[in-house]
């Protein structure tokens, strides 16, 4: 497949989502995920937090922005090194949105991938490893999802080094306590 086919494909698709019917509730974007990921963190020896305010509680499709944080955090597993990994989740609600970055000291995207990444089948080529281990579709599902919402996603270099990923839902979706 081409470059071309493969942004037909993913045109496709984002047709397809705008006419999906997303379910709604109140939930906390990444709140259930610290749960989740700890235990992965301490068997790999990562270093895992979470700087996130209680109140950051949004209405969306909780399954599906579920399994876009979760596919996000995933990754940043995947790419770093046991022991030495640093991965960092952090939110906020401003400018009238609800962001969500998720920060890690891996290998980073190279500059030519980074919009790139999130089309159908397209990996970011790995200096330590042969054959990247996926199919190349989590990060352009990411993408459908936040866009079916309202919001993106994109990454750029984090700080010190790796990937900073980052999302944002529109503040409509924002509830306040």
């Amino acid at each position: 497949m081409n470059g071309r086919d493969g942004k037909n494909l993913l045109e496709a698709q984002r047709h397809e989502f705008r006419h999906l019917r997303l379910q709604s509730a109140r939930v906390h974007l990444v709140d259930r995920h610290e749960h989740r990921f700890a235990a992965q963190a301490q068997t790999q020896e990562k270093f895992l937090t979470f700087n996130c305010p209680p109140d950051l509680t949004v209405a969306v499709d909780p399954a599906l922005i579920g399994r876009v944080v979760d596919n996000l955090i995933s990754n940043a597993f995947k790419y770093t090194e046991e022991r030495s990994g640093r991965i960092r989740i952090d939110g906020c609600a401003e400018n009238g949105r609800a962001w969500v970055h998720v920060i890690d000291n891996g290998e980073g995207v190279p500059d030519a991938y980074k919009d790139e990444i999130f089309a159908k089948f397209v990996q970011a080529p790995d200096a330590k490893r042969a054959l990247r281990n996926g199919t190349g579709l989590g990060l352009a599902f990411c993408r459908l999802v936040v866009e079916a919402h309202g919001g993106e996603i994109a990454v750029q270099d984090a700080p010190d080094g790796g990937s900073d990923f980052v999302l944002w839902i529109p503040a409509r979706r924002l509830f306040t306590d």
